[in-house]
């Protein structure tokens, strides 16, 4: 079992790898984790609060009635966001469990979360204080260059973000 859920973990971070977007997030309580992997009907999320020794499906139904890409979850337990395409995020506030998903908002896109209860933050440009509801846009100062990747730190009103020169892409700035 523990060699089938490796195997699921790393089959996610490779799938998720090939839209740069995060197949994998870790939840509120220690040993909580969430990824996206296989299942008969296409993909899945799954749950395992001990490290990834055992997962459970939430819900198998993803790749036929939402396609996600990306997740992540909130310190909220039980509430996950997901990102599908084009640029719309979901709620779950019941662990991400079957027919328990909410569009929330469109145009949303590169999600990251974890900071503070209710908090989403949509790539560097703009965040959410109310699971989603609503977003408040950023100035978004202090850096050039074509976006590539970004993430938010544990510490209070820091970011990073990973730039790019147009059509070089030998050439990262963090």
């Amino acid at each position: 079992m523990k060699k089938l859920i490796i195997l699921l973990i790393l089959i996610a971070i490779t799938s998720s790898m090939m839209f740069a977007d995060s197949g994998i997030t870790r939840g509120p309580d220690v040993g909580e984790i969430y990824f996206l992997g296989p299942t008969a009907t296409g993909e899945g999320l799954y749950r395992s609060t001990d490290f990834g020794e055992t997962a459970t499906c939430m819900d198998s139904t993803l790749y036929t009635n939402i396609d996600f890409g990306r997740i992540t979850a909130d310190l909220t337990p039980g509430v996950i966001y997901a990102y599908s395409m084009p640029e719309n995020l979901w709620i779950s506030y019941d662990y991400g469990q079957e027919g328990s998903w909410i569009f929330r908002s469109n145009n949303v896109s590169q999600i990251h979360s974890g900071r503070t209860e209710g908090h989403v933050y949509a790539k560097t440009s703009r965040h959410s204080e109310d699971y989603g509801i609503s977003f408040i846009n950023h100035t978004c100062n202090g850096y050039f260059g074509s976006y590539k990747a970004s993430e938010i730190d544990n510490e209070e009103y820091v970011g990073y973000v990973m730039v790019y020169e147009y059509g070089n892409y030998d050439s990262l700035w963090l």
